[in-house]
């Protein structure tokens, strides 16, 4: 049987298609998405529509976990994605899944459209190109309010009945959950505890968790968690693993401790690479198989995964593990993630070129996203904090300071990637998204205190600022950014740890400092010499404590400094 010809999204595909002067159809697929694979069985494997497809399109297979960027601006809602594009790479049209007999009329009628109104089709698109040139943005004030609205939201879009946030499909939604952590635990707000607790039990006592082997699902297709969509996520896994980490240290409570070591034993047998130690990106969703008990499901070959080594997501799992080792005080979760690090170095960095988006077990592809140097950066300054080894901070610093070099905009903010004067079609456009500009200032705030480089902080709330007049149309998708603002605004807590490393006092303080859920934290290890007792100081802006010894103490001394911060104007 036939097979579409599928080409690679590159210049030299649409090159072919000008020459030919007919349109490019997009695939937007992932190895994870189940409608995706029905369209490959129905859709795409039927005789009329691929041969249909092989006379009169340029056929492109995109996986949207391998270009972030190409989903980004070609997306339509979803996966699959079915977009139509001019030969020069401009949207046209699409939707998501079509079934064959639709798609055979869809496929026509855009052949038939291109080729009977093709100058008022090129004319419309580039009346859209001129209105995009400008990338200003309507700033606003950078005040406290932009946080206390983002929590008001967050409180009134909670779902009292099951937990979470609005109704069916339900998402983790890490990034909103975190923004209650840090209301509940800096400013003692029961409500926003709540939020945070009962929704992490809903998922984790309900159909989003695989019971039988661990980990979490992509999402829920119910208001109550019951029916996942079966995908499993490392993206998500990560940062649910460091929420259940905050959650187990804030409340002592085992049912997070049980959870985190059922997380952690699916990724250790199913998503760890030996060879590389380095973690896979996803695993298949599979209705049937998740339906089976454990007994069952061993004599069924599991959902397959991808091998990718996606940059962002292995650099946030390492992260998480930080939080993992410290908080069991397991060394081993702490090595895991030391290598983890040092094996991304290895395969996707280039000095030049940044961190490489993923490695396919034979290069580096797709160097210079914002999302693989912010990731990397912060999981670099995790590793600083935790090991008191400067080259993870010296690194970190690094990668920031391509990022201001290459992917910085004038107008301010952070583009996705960096900017190609030879790229094609909407690939041409500049995007700055919220969410990933929230982090990167995240990052640089968390770079200032620890260096005393006062560029990051300059760096930081110009980025904030660029977003200040818009962010409110983001909704609860401005977590991050309200959480970034917030820190921006208060003093930052320091804690320097003194004595001797070895010893089992100055592991204790040191383990309590880093897992003290206080964003606008920094631990600075190893400050001191070898000999006498062990002690903890703290800092707040320019106000310092009495310095403690005792492990308690600190954690007290913590909690009070960071609510005293949350409250001061």
């Amino acid at each position: 049987m036939e097979k579409i010809n599928w080409r690679e999204f590159h210049p030299e595909t649409f090159k072919e298609a000008g020459e030919k002067d007919i349109p490019v159809l997009l695939s937007l697929s992932a190895s994870w998405c189940h409608w995706c694979h029905v369209m490959d069985r129905t859709s795409y494997s039927d005789d009329q529509i691929v041969d249909y497809i092989n006379d009169n399109f340029i056929p492109v297979r995109v996986d949207t976990d391998e270009r972030p960027d190409v989903n980004e601006r070609y997306n339509m809602g979803g996966w699959p994605t079915t977009a139509f594009l001019t030969p020069d790479g401009y949207l046209m049209t699409g939707g998501t899944y079509i079934p064959p007999e639709q798609f055979k009329l869809v496929l026509r009628d855009i052949r038939n459209l291109y080729k009977e109104q093709k100058t008022g089709i090129l004319e419309h698109i580039n009346r859209i190109k001129t209105a995009k040139t400008d990338d200003s943005n309507a700033e606003g004030t950078l005040s406290e309010d932009i946080y206390k609205n983002t929590v008001s939201k967050l409180k009134s879009a909670y779902d009292d009945q099951y937990g979470g946030f609005g109704d069916e499909p339900k998402f983790p939604m890490t990034d909103t959950l975190e923004l209650a952590a840090h209301h509940w635990l800096n400013n003692f707000d029961d409500r926003s505890g709540e939020i945070f607790t009962r929704t992490l039990q809903a998922m984790g006592s309900g159909g989003m968790f695989d019971r039988e082997e661990g980990g979490f699902f992509r999402y829920s297709t119910t208001r109550d968690w019951s029916v996942p969509h079966f995908e499993k996520m490392l993206e998500d896994n990560s940062s649910l693993l460091r929420l259940l980490c905050i959650a187990y240290k804030a409340s002592g409570e085992e049912q997070y401790a049980e959870t985190i070591r059922r997380v952690l034993a699916w990724l250790g047998k199913t998503m760890y690479q030996p060879n590389t130690k380095c973690w896979a990106g996803s695993q298949d969703a599979d209705e049937h198989y998740y339906s089976l008990s454990l007994e069952e499901r061993k004599n069924i070959e599991p959902p397959s995964i991808d091998k990718n080594i996606y940059t962002n997501w292995n650099a946030q799992l390492a992260e998480s593990l930080f939080w993992v080792g410290a908080l069991f005080k397991e060394d081993n979760w702490k090595k895991k993630a030391l290598g983890t690090l040092e094996s991304l170095e290895e395969l996707c960095y280039g000095r030049e070129k940044g961190y490489a988006h993923y490695y396919d077990g034979k290069e580096a592809k797709v160097y210079g996203l914002l999302t693989d140097q912010l990731s990397m950066g912060t999981a670099l300054a995790a590793a600083y904090q935790h090991t008191g080894e400067r080259e993870f901070l010296e690194k970190s610093e690094r990668i920031a300071l391509w990022c201001i070099e290459n992917l910085r905009s004038p107008s301010g903010g952070f583009f996705d990637s960096p900017t190609d004067p030879k790229a094609t079609g909407e690939m041409a456009k500049p995007l700055k998204e919220l969410d990933q500009n929230a982090k990167t200032a995240l990052w640089f705030l968390l770079l200032h205190h620890l260096s005393g480089s006062e560029k990051f902080k300059e760096e930081a709330e110009n980025t904030l600022r660029y977003f200040s007049g818009n962010y409110k149309k983001y909704g609860l998708m401005a977590s991050s950014y309200a959480l970034a603002v917030f820190c921006l605004l208060k003093p930052w807590i320091k804690v320097e740890i003194a004595g001797p490393p070895g010893s089992e006092e100055y592991r204790e303080l040191h383990l309590e400092a880093l897992t003290i859920f206080v964003p606008n934290k920094v631990v600075s290890p190893g400050t001191a010499g070898e000999k006498g007792t062990s002690k903890a100081y703290i800092c707040r802006g320019s106000q310092c404590y009495q310095p403690v010894s005792d492990r308690q103490e600190l954690s007290d001394l913590l909690q009070r400094v960071a609510s005293e911060n949350s409250n001061s104007r």
